[in-house]
Order: structure tokens, then sequence, then C-alpha cells
């Protein structure tokens, strides 16, 4: 019973560990260069280097708001992606960072 548990808590710690290096912190989305990937298009490359600005989870191009970023994740194969949302529309769109 107690090898039972603790494999359980092995596997728990393992899958909580996967889940937490699986996300980017707002700091990384802001200095990586992202390419349209597809979906909503705000631009063909994003950078957040002051012609498009990140605030709170609204993506500003030229001070106008074009989506919203839903996710930022690193894959298993260590390639990263941010996943963004239209405002006025129900489509979301997909960059990747280069």
């Amino acid at each position: 019973m107690k090898i039972n548990t603790f494999i359980n808590v092995m596997i728990g710690i393992v899958i909580l560990q996967l889940f937490y290096s699986c996300g980017i912190d707002d700091s990384k989305v802001e200095s990586l260069r992202w390419k349209y990937g597809g979906g909503h298009h705000i631009g063909d490359m994003v950078s957040f280097n002051g012609y498009y600005e990140i605030e709170n989870d609204t993506i500003y191009k030229d001070k106008v708001p074009v989506g919203v970023k839903v996710s930022a994740i690193k894959r298993l194969d260590n390639s990263q992606v941010l996943i963004i949302k239209a405002i006025t529309k129900d489509e979301a769109g997909t960059y990747h960072a280069k």
C-alpha cells in the first residue's frame, strides 16, 4: 500500500513539473520575435519592441488593440507557441517563436 502511494505521489510531481515547465512568462513573450503560424493574423512577424505592445493580455499594434494573448506555451520539443484571440470575432491564431 505504501509503495502504491509513493508511486502515485511521484507521478503527480512529474505531471505538475511538466505543466509548470510548459508555460512561458510574460517577460519572455515580450523578448521573443513571433512568426505567424495560422488563424487570426495581426502581422507576419510580431515583436514587442514599440510598434507592437502587450499590456495585461491585450496586444496593441501602433496603439490600436488587435488581439488578446490567450496563452504562451513551450512544447516538449522546446518550440514556443503564442496563442492569440481576435478582439472583434471568435477566431484564434498561432505564432511561433523565432
